[in-house]
């Protein structure tokens, strides 16, 4: 009986892995057929290993079950490749219960390839799992019922095991069907809800964006109708009219290119070895007129001793660290302190970015990288969804902590290189 409870528990074990593996964390999802091959042929050898019955060369387990799942979930082929294999290792077992495994595997087979495989696609989910279990219960009596005829007796397994034997296979198979079934229902409705979360947050997306590209253009195309309509414009006047039209461009064009990075954050990524010191002087050097027309002073804090190598998309760091740069600049209307520490932390680089600003509070914080939320007036939030959406697209990990009335610290750990 022992065995007979370690098979059930293979068995069972087997239908997690392969959902865990193909549909939970998609490890394996594009080799899902070659995955239910390997599972099968795991849980086929343990059955055989830890056979229920055994005696005059008669070998009885539930090594049937894995076979029958794989064909009616994997198709022709996986059945095919799971009674070969089957076929062969019990070859190698030996007995002349082997000649009875061979009849009855290959006219289970044929069964299934030409009879309940493609029967079994068109059913509906209850007709599946009674259908499922009735196949088991026939191979299990078709099985006994060729042992009798091969050895001339029944067999020499207590009546109590063999009730059991014909009461668990087709229990436990519809057991298993009705567990996978109920799996795949599930994951379909979380990957249906994935999509209409997704759906919705872009749809949402798009209208907030139309928004706010909306304005930048009809401020650029008052300042360009003003200046061809009215001829005593001043040349001062009208340079600096264009300058606020330019200005007002630069900002639209700035919105599409976060939504694009947003929507494709995978797009042509160029890992290099790159020093962090170096990248965050250029960001410096970048922001610091920013800075200045803000009241903003920008100070760095690393060991001039250490090395920061970090292997990543040098294009896609300066979006990420402009962003958060920006962030903080605007952050601190009144003007104020923008630190930038770099560090190590256990094989890993940090780059801590902390301003003097009005912070946020507990429930802001939580909510960072959700579409459109923004502690800004003009703001709408796309540029800390980028930030999220990158740092994660390069395998890094974000961190934010903030005080209202305080200031925020975004800190960004990547993997050191060598």
């Amino acid at each position: 009986m022992e065995n007979m409870y370690l098979n059930v528990l293979v068995i069972i074990v087997f239908i997690l892995a392969y959902h865990v593996f193909v549909n939970v964390h998609h490890v394996f999802k594009r080799y899902s057929q070659f995955t239910l091959i390997i599972l099968s042929i795991i849980s086929i050898t343990l059955c055989m290993n830890f056979p229920i019955y055994e005696s005059h060369g008669h070998v009885f387990d539930l090594r049937f079950i894995p076979i029958l799942i794989g064909a009616i979930y994997g198709g022709k082929k996986v059945v095919l490749v799971l009674i070969i294999y089957s076929i062969i290792t019990r070859f190698f077992i030996g007995g002349h219960g082997f000649y009875v495994y061979l009849i009855t595997s290959l006219s289970f087979g044929a069964l299934l390839i030409y009879g309940f495989i493609p029967l079994f696609n068109r059913l509906t989910q209850n007709k599946k799992i009674v259908y499922s279990s009735l196949v088991a219960l026939a191979y299990i009596s078709y099985e006994f019922t060729i042992c009798h005829i091969w050895f001339g007796t029944l067999t020499k397994m207590s009546p109590i095991l063999m009730i059991i034997s014909i009461l668990v296979a087709p229990l436990l198979t519809a057991g298993v069907v009705y567990l996978i079934e109920y799996l795949r229902n599930a994951n379909e409705l979380m990957e249906n809800y994935n999509i209409h979360n997704k759906t919705k947050a872009l749809s949402e997306m798009a209208s907030s964006i139309s928004h706010e590209i909306r304005n930048p253009l009809t401020v650029t195309k008052g300042f360009i109708q003003l200046v061809q309509n009215d001829d005593t414009i001043e040349v001062a006047t009208r340079k600096s009219h264009l300058k606020l039209a330019l200005q007002e461009l630069e900002r639209a064009e700035s919105i599409i290119t976060d939504y694009l990075t947003y929507a494709k954050p995978y797009d042509e990524i160029n890992l290099q070895k790159i020093d962090v010191k170096k990248e965050v002087e250029y960001i410096i050097n970048v922001i610091n007129p920013l800075a200045l027309m803000n009241n903003v002073k920008v100070s760095t804090s690393f060991d001039d001793h250490e090395s920061y190598f970090i292997k990543i998309d040098k294009k896609k760091l300066h979006q990420i660290l402009l962003n958060l740069s920006k962030n903080a600049i605007e952050a601190m209307p009144n003007g104020g302190v923008l630190h930038i520490f770099i560090s190590k932390e256990k094989n890993k680089v940090m780059i801590e970015m902390k301003d003097s600003g009005v912070g946020m509070t507990k429930e802001e914080v939580s909510r960072l990288g959700t579409p459109f939320l923004s502690t800004k007036a003009k703001g709408t939030g796309l540029g800390t969804m980028v930030v999220f959406r990158l740092v994660k697209t390069l395998n890094g990990q974000i961190s934010v902590s903030s005080k209202k009335g305080e200031g925020t610290s975004f800190k960004l750990r990547f993997n050191e290189v060598n």
